[in-house]
């Protein structure tokens, strides 16, 4: 009996387990779920310190237009490297609605992020499971 024990090691019947191939669609299939979560605190941080600052008697009018250069930042590297696409009418009304004061207040980065995950959402599980969803909804109301 000259088998390879490393062909049968523990398997039965002597085959050995194929490891899973992994297309390149897995590999750069982009941001999961957690990775959005990530990001959507940190847009409902950013929404809400924007709105607090506004209402500290003016001070938002400087301190939201230095950090929102900090934040435009990170979200476009983010869109840029995780996203491999940059959305750019989405991203840019929401920078551009962050600069202008007291719209600043509105939550504009955490609907970008959620716009996203609903887009991931709609793409995870295909238009029929919407329109699925979307009958049933109107059958119980």
């Amino acid at each position: 009996m000259n088998e390879d024990p490393q062909n049968n090691a523990g398997q039965a019947g002597g085959q050995t387990p194929v490891p899973a191939q992994q297309s390149e669609d897995d590999t750069n299939a982009g941001p999961g779920f957690a990775e959005l979560g990530m990001m959507l605190l940190l847009a409902i941080g950013k929404d809400s310190l924007d709105a607090a600052l506004d209402l500290a008697f003016g001070i938002g009018i400087v301190l939201n237009r230095i950090t929102n250069f900090f934040i435009v930042a990170i979200f476009w590297l983010w869109c840029l490297f995780r996203l491999h696409k940059f959305p750019t009418k989405r991203f840019l009304a929401t920078a551009g609605l962050k600069f202008i004061p007291i719209l600043d207040a509105l939550p504009a980065w955490t609907a970008f992020v959620v716009s996203l995950m609903v887009k991931k959402t709609v793409q995870s599980f295909g238009p029929a499971s919407l329109e699925q969803t979307i009958e049933l909804v109107g059958k119980k109301t």
